[in-house]
C-alpha cells in the first residue's frame, strides 16, 4: 500500500495525466504469475491425485508399493460411460425439444462422454482411505468443471472461450483460497473488471456476441462473488478437523454438498419470493428498491455486448497490454526472491490486495497486528507472544457475537412492528 501510494503521489505529480487503472491491470497480470506459481509449488501433489483418479493405485509410487500391489485397469469405466450416454440420450426424447439443441449436439456430447469417464473412475477398487478421499476430491472438481463448461457451451460460447472464462473462475477460487489459508484474512475478495481486462486481450473478431456478453454475467458472480467463494469455504470448513483421519474427511466432503444443495434451494426460494413480492424494502425508506446492489450488475455484460456491436473493445488510452505485463513481471520477480531469499520482507499476495476495496479497508488492521506481534516477541518471546493470543481471540470472536446479536435484533424489532436502523458491523 505505502509503495503504491507512493507510485500515485509521483504518477501525479510527474507523469499527469495519472491513470487510476494501472494498479488493477497490474494486479491482472499478478493474479495470473500467482496462480501458475501456486500450481507450480503443489504440482507433485496435483499430479499425485490426478495419476491416481486415472490409473488407481497402480499409477502412484507410493500406492504401489503398497501390499498388494497395483490395482489393474477396470472394464467398468466404459460400461458406465454407455450407460451415461444411453441415460442423456433417452432423458433428451423424453423432456427435451427443440429447446435444449439450441447449439447443437456439442455440450451433449461432451457432457455425457466426460460423466461416463468420471464416473466409471469412481468404481475402481482402491486399496486406502486415503486415496479413496482424494479420489472423491478429484471427482468433485472434474465433474462440477465440465458441468460448468457444458453448460457455457450449451448458452452459445465458443469452445476456447469457454475454457478460458473456466480457467479464470478457477484462478480466482485458487487464489483466494490460497490468500486466506496463508494469512487468516477473513474479508476478501477480488473484482469483476479483471475477467473484462483478459477478455479485452483476445482479437473481438474472434468473439461472438455469446462470448463477449457472457464473460461480463459471471463476471459479477466470480468477481463481486468471490468474498463469499465456495473453494474457499470449502477449504476452510475441511480444515477445522485436520486430523480426522481420510475416512471422515470424505463423509465431511459429501455432507458439505448436502448443506450447498440446501442452502441453494433455500436461499433461492426466499430470494425469488422477495423479489417478486416485496417491490420495496421492509426498512425505513419506502422508495428504495429491495436490491438496490444488484441493479448494476449486468453493467459490464452490456459494456462487452456493445463493444461487440462497434467491433473493438473499450480500451483505455494507456497499454493494458503494457500494465499487464509489468504486474505479472512484478509479482513474478517478488515470487522468486520470497523462495530465493528467506528475509525478503515483500510477498507478491501484496499484489493482489492493494488498491481493492477490501484491502482499503484492511491494511491498517494488518499493519497495527504485525506491529504488535513484532513488539511482543521482542519485549517477551514466545512465551509472551502465546500468553498473549487469548486476548486477540477473544476480540475476533467479541465481533463475531457482534454481528450474530444485530442480525437477530431487526428481526426482532419487527415482529413487534418497531422502527429499526440497519448497522453494518462488517463491510460485507
Amino acid at each position: 500500500m505505502i509503495a503504491y501510494a507512493a507510485y500515485t503521489l509521483l504518477g501525479n505529480m510527474y507523469a499527469p495525466p495519472f491513470h487510476w487503472g494501472t494498479p488493477h491491470e497490474h494486479r491482472t497480470g499478478a493474479m495470473i504469475i500467482m496462480t501458475l506459481s501456486v500450481l507450480w509449488l503443489g504440482r507433485r501433489h496435483w499430479g499425485r491425485v490426478f495419476r491416481l483418479f486415472f490409473l488407481g493405485d497402480g499409477g502412484d509410487r507410493e500406492g504401489a508399493s503398497q501390499p498388494g500391489g497395483a490395482s489393474r485397469y477396470s472394464f467398468l469405466p466404459p460400461i458406465i460411460l454407455m450407460f451415461c450416454m444411453l441415460t442423456v440420450a433417452v432423458t433428451i426424447c423424453l423432456v427435451g425439444g427443440a429447446e435444449v439443441f439450441r447449439n447443437g449436439w456439442l455440450p451433449w456430447v461432451v457432457l455425457s462422454l466426460g460423466t461416463g469417464l468420471l464416473m466409471g473412475n469412481m468404481f475402481r477398487r482402491l486399496k486406502s482411505d486415503e486415496s479413496r478421499r482424494n479420489r472423491q476430491f478429484a471427482f468433485m472438481f472434474l465433474f462440477g468443471a465440465l458441468c460448468v463448461f457444458c453448460w457455457m457451451l450449451w448458452l452459445g460460447m465458443q469452445p476456447p472461450w469457454a475454457l478460458l472464462l473456466l480457467a479464470i473462475g478457477f484462478m480466482y477460487s485458487l487464489l483466494l483460497a490460497r490468500i486466506v489459508a496463508e494469512t487468516g484474512i477473513p474479508i476478501i475478495g477480488f473484482y469483476d473488471l479483471h475477467i473484462v481486462q483478459i477478455f479485452t486481450l483476445i482479437p473481438i473478431k474472434l468473439v461472438n456476441p455469446i462470448s463477449a456478453w457472457f464473460p461480463g454475467v459471471l463476471s459479477s458472480y466470480w468477481g463481486d462473488g468471490s468474498r463469499v467463494s465456495l473453494t474457499t469455504v470449502a477449504m476452510q470448513s475441511m480444515g477445522l478437523d485436520r486430523e480426522a483421519p481420510p475416512s471422515r474427511q470424505a463423509r465431511l466432503g459429501q455432507l458439505f454438498l448436502v448443506v450447498l444443495v440446501l442452502a441453494f434451494i433455500f436461499c433461492g426460494a426466499a430470494h425469488l419470493y422477495l423479489n417478486y413480492n416485496h417491490s420495496k424494502t421492509l426498512g425505513r425508506d419506502p422508495e428504495q428498491p429491495i436490491g438496490t446492489f444488484g441493479v448494476g450488475r449486468m453493467w459490464p455484460a452490456r459494456l462487452m455486448l456493445q463493444a461487440k456491436e462497434d467491433g473493438k473493445w473499450d480500451m483505455p488510452v494507456y497499454s493494458r497490454h503494457g500494465h499487464i505485463a509489468f504486474g505479472a513481471a512484478l509479482a513474478g520477480g517478488l515470487q522468486w526472491a520470497s523462495l530465493s531469499m528467506p528475509k525478503w520482507p515483500l510477498h507478491p499476495v501484496g499484489l493482489l490486495l492493494v488498491y481493492t476495496y477490501y484491502g482499503d479497508r484492511l491494511w491498517v488492521s494488518v499493519l497495527i497486528g504485525w506491529l504488535l506481534r513484532l513488539t511482543f516477541v521482542f519485549f517477551g518471546g514466545a512465551r509472551l507472544y502465546m500468553a498473549a493470543r487469548p486476548i486477540f481471540l477473544g476480540l475476533i470472536m467479541g465481533e463475531v457475537f457482534a454481528v450474530v446479536f444485530w442480525f437477530f435484533i431487526p428481526i426482532i424489532l419487527r415482529m413487534f412492528d418497531k422502527t429499526y436502523y440497519v448497522l453494518e458491523i462488517l463491510p460485507y
